[in-house]
């Protein structure tokens, strides 16, 4: 596998990622996982603009910035699996 490769699974991995955020959270949560979209909006309308004028270089801001957007979503999941494993263990005491 090489890094083409890899970041092409960090973009599929970033679409289920961000689904799944969404669809599952909810409250201050859900907001802070919708904050990928200000980027990979954009990203999303220059690669289709890129795509339909046959441009050859169409999914390189795709490419670049969908694993940015994964790696944040993977750091919320954990800060949100430690705090309220933290907040479980504070209550069962």
């Amino acid at each position: 596998m090489d890094i083409v490769d890899a970041m092409w699974l960090a973009v599929a991995g970033y679409f289920v990622a961000q689904v799944y955020v969404l669809v599952r959270w909810r409250g201050g949560w859900r907001i802070a996982a919708a904050v990928p979209l200000l980027l990979m909006i954009p990203v999303f309308g220059v690669t289709t603009s890129g795509f339909a004028h046959q441009s050859n270089l169409w999914p390189i801001s795709l490419l670049f910035a969908a694993p940015v957007a994964l790696l944040y979503l993977l750091i919320l999941m954990a800060i949100r699996r430690f705090t309220r494993t933290a907040l479980e263990n504070r209550i069962s005491r």
